[in-house]
């Protein structure tokens, strides 16, 4: 209706896999307004075909051994806990810190990377640009000055991580693609997992005697954790 586009929404497992595994090659992912590609572009949220499929095996070998990374993980999420000086905090923006400071350590080896607090401010309203567009085709075609300026800071933050990157981590990068693929890899290490964590303490929240039990079963786990 008024050129907004039409979508179904799956969830059910099978039909996820028949999509995404068994029968791919009938489906193709195209970025859903001109703004989606402007902010991923090359990367592996908008790539297909033989793209695609390398960075989706760069991504599989990089993150092929996470037990490696635990130690680093829990450095972070002792330094998180050790830091928080309130006794009222915002969960979601908390864990958002979090997991933008260790993928861009198990990532890239950037342990403390600059302007952590604006970068998630700038991709949760960069997000919400891009969703006003779906839902308002027409503003795809008018200027947005603050996407724009946006999308420039965001792509700031992803050239810095490349500068102070490890060796280790020029596998994943090359001249062409480098923004597009860390800004892709670091929004899929923030994104997912900050989400899951909110969502699973908000549940805890509501299951006070499920809680007192995790609270029992972690203290009986003996450090460090494997």
């Amino acid at each position: 209706m008024f050129g907004a586009k039409r979508a179904v929404f799956v969830s059910d497992p099978e039909m996820i896999k028949h999509f995404l595994v068994t029968n791919s090659n009938n489906y193709e992912r195209r970025p859903p307004v001109r703004r989606f590609n402007q902010l991923f572009r090359d990367g592996i949220f908008n790539s297909r075909g033989e793209v695609w499929k390398s960075q989706r095996r760069s991504a599989r070998l990089f993150f092929s051994n996470l037990d490696h990374h635990i130690p680093t993980i829990l450095k972070h999420t002792n330094d998180l806990i050790n830091n928080i000086d309130s006794t009222t905090v915002d969960l979601q923006e908390v864990f958002y810190d979090l997991t933008l400071r260790i993928i861009c350590d198990i990532g890239f080896g950037v342990r403390k990377p600059k302007n952590v607090k604006q970068f998630n401010k700038d991709f949760n309203r960069i997000q919400e640009i891009v969703e006003n567009n779906l839902r308002n085709p027409i503003l795809e075609y008018l200027p947005d000055a603050e996407f724009e300026l946006i999308n420039s800071r965001l792509s700031d933050f992803a050239n810095d991580i490349i500068q102070q990157s490890e060796p280790r981590s020029q596998s994943l990068l090359s001249q062409d693609d480098s923004r597009d693929t860390v800004l892709n890899f670091i929004i899929a290490g923030r994104d997912t997992t900050a989400t899951l964590l909110t969502w699973t303490f908000f549940c805890l929240s509501l299951h006070p005697k499920i809680t007192k039990r995790l609270r029992r079963e972690i203290k009986a786990i003996s450090e460090p954790f494997s």
